[in-house]
């Protein structure tokens, strides 16, 4: 009695197949004819490459401006309250 494993190991190809001629497709004679390539004029549409650099450019140097005028800011109101601060205790020396 052979085992599951032996007998499906055992037959060679399918069992449905047996029989029937195996026919497998082919090129024709000579070839398929040549391929003719395709070629597409696309219209330009969108920014283009430089001008989306020069706007990002812009974005970020007008980001860093303001973000350079509010630490400016910031540290001159920090500067002036610790003055405003430190001012009553000169006095008393």
């Amino acid at each position: 009695m052979l085992t599951r494993r032996e007998q499906i190991h055992s037959t060679t190809g399918m069992s449905s197949r047996q029989g029937i001629p195996l026919v497998q497709d082919s090129p024709p004679p000579g070839g398929y004819p040549p391929i003719k390539p395709i070629r597409r004029q696309w219209r330009a549409s969108g920014l283009g490459g430089l001008t989306a650099f020069v706007v990002t450019g812009a974005v970020l140097v007008l980001g860093f401006l303001k973000v350079t005028k509010f630490n400016g800011k910031r540290r001159y109101y920090t500067r002036t309250l610790i003055i405003d601060a430190i001012e009553p205790n000169i006095k008393l020396i």
